[in-house]
């Protein structure tokens, strides 16, 4: 079964967005679809340094 997901909205600053969008072109993804798999992996490196302390 997938998870569900939730709207999250955020600021950044617009020539961050523009730098972000064009790599994510590059890796073929959408900017939502580059933020997401930029946070797991950042979330994998500090579990993997930390262990999977806190919530689920």
């Amino acid at each position: 079964m997938k998870e569900p997901t939730v709207n999250f909205g955020f600021r950044i600053p617009a020539e961050l967005l523009r730098k972000l969008r064009y790599i994510a072109k590059q890796d073929c993804r959408s900017t939502s679809s580059m933020i997401r798999v930029l946070i797991y992996d950042y979330v994998e490196a500090f579990e993997k340094e930390h262990g999977t302390k806190g919530p689920p």
